[in-house]
């Protein structure tokens, strides 16, 4: 239980860090009560499982998902891949989302070069007015891995092939066993 407790103090000691990094909810074990610095803070119980091991507690005010660097424009969004971004002069848009090798961003169609925030989170540069940035992600060697997944499955199938032919059943009158008769 001491485990759950220090995790308590150490959202309390970092809570703007984990608003900050885009934080919306803590899974908190049910039966330690929350600490009362939290809910002064503004954290509140969305969940409680039935069975009473965990309950999942909302932060007051987790910072978007997606935003920009100027305050004037509008960000819109309906999943984590995409964002329409209304804008009146240039911006970069900031995506909090791990930066990692693999990810990809196009704007308005247009690949676009990603950078990173912070050493953690995604950028994208965008121009003035109304953009649609989408990214993708494709695992590093992913390529590889599909080819070395096909040779597999190619590998087993001509195994099987192989094991059935060794093991087809000799009917009498058909091969050796009617010649010793």
């Amino acid at each position: 239980m001491t485990g759950i407790v220090a995790l308590e103090d150490q959202v309390v000691k970092h809570f703007k860090n984990y608003e900050a990094a885009g934080v919306k909810y803590l899974l908190m074990n049910t039966r330690v009560p929350i600490d009362p610095r939290l809910t002064r803070l503004g954290v509140r119980k969305v969940f409680s499982d039935p069975v009473g091991l965990a309950t999942i507690y909302a932060m007051p005010h987790p910072r978007p998902f997606f935003s920009t660097t100027n305050p004037s424009c509008t960000v819109s969004s309906t999943n984590p891949d995409q964002a329409t971004v209304h804008c009146t002069s240039a911006t970069t848009l900031t995506r909090l989302e791990l930066s990692m090798k693999g990810w990809s961003a196009t704007v308005n169609g247009t690949a676009t070069p990603l950078t990173t925030l912070d050493g953690v989170f995604q950028q994208v540069a965008v121009p003035a007015g109304t953009s649609t940035v989408t990214y993708r992600f494709l695992p590093p060697h992913e390529h590889l891995a599909l080819l070395a997944g096909f040779l597999g499955m190619l590998f087993l199938l001509g195994s099987v092939v192989n094991e059935r032919r060794r093991f087809v059943p000799r009917w009498p009158g058909r091969g050796s066993h009617a010649s010793r008769r």
